[in-house]
């Protein structure tokens, strides 16, 4: 098929779907948004959440004039696991609306347009151009059999090419655990303990890893998957993460 012919046809697929499924906001319903992006009043929604300023150490929340070369004062007195951290921004109003959409409603329109969104929060990183390869914090096989759809390893792909930067699974998780949701803050470090390790055939050594995961809150788990990688070899990683709940960081210090 010619390329003429290719284009005259996807276009006509898309004239269809218009017809039977109008352009919406996908967080609101809006009619006609540009693009099919979110409409003018969740893109200003969306950028509140966007511009909660947050620790580039560790990923919390801090104020407006917190300074944070050295980390902020939940993390500066202690190890550092990952060598950089951005993120989209913070678990609230219309981040975390579409956020809920996506892994709970069943919203897999919604996978492009967080996807990317990850990506630009890595292409603002100024540590970006360093980056050997991009991975994810994966998830365990009994989570996959009640889980349509596992949120950051649908959406990698797309931070990827947004990044443009390579991507690569690294990491397997060997065990389920209870779900960090509701634990106690000193029982999440001890609960994702030995949920992770290296893929099989994998080597890291002297790698610079991006590890990319959806939510965090204490950051326990992205923080144990960069102890795996770090131990496996990796020179060093990096944490980009959707948004980041609020909590206080657990920081594990045996990296």
């Amino acid at each position: 098929m010619s390329e003429t012919r290719q284009f005259t046809w996807q276009s006509a697929v898309r004239a269809i779907e218009d017809v039977l499924y109008p352009p919406a906001c996908p967080l609101c319903g809006r009619p006609d948004p540009p693009g099919r992006d979110l409409c003018p009043d969740c893109q200003a929604a969306l950028a509140r959440s966007r511009s909660v300023p947050f620790c580039t150490r560790c990923g919390t929340t801090v104020g407006p004039f917190a300074g944070t070369t050295d980390g902020c004062p939940s993390c500066r007195t202690r190890p550092a696991p990952a060598a950089g951290f951005v993120r989209v921004g913070e678990f609230s109003g219309a981040l975390a609306e579409l956020i809920r959409a996506f892994k709970f409603q069943g919203r897999d329109d919604l996978e492009r347009h967080l996807g990317e969104l990850l990506g630009d929060a890595l292409r603002s990183a100024p540590w970006l151009s360093g980056i050997d390869v991009l991975t994810w914090v994966p998830s365990c096989w009994q989570h996959r059999l009640t889980r349509r759809t596992h949120a950051t390893t649908a959406l990698a792909p797309h931070a990827a090419r947004r990044a443009e930067r390579p991507l690569r699974r690294l990491l397997r998780r060997v065990r389920g655990g209870r779900h960090q949701v509701g634990l106690p803050r000193l029982e999440r470090l001890e609960n994702i303990k030995g949920c992770f390790r290296i893929a099989r055939g994998v080597r890291p050594a002297g790698a610079v890893i991006g590890l990319l995961d959806d939510v965090a809150t204490t950051g326990a788990t992205v923080f144990e998957c960069v102890r795996v990688l770090k131990r496996a070899g990796a020179r060093r990683v990096y944490v980009a993460i959707l948004a980041h709940a609020g909590g206080l960081p657990e920081l594990p210090r045996d990296v």
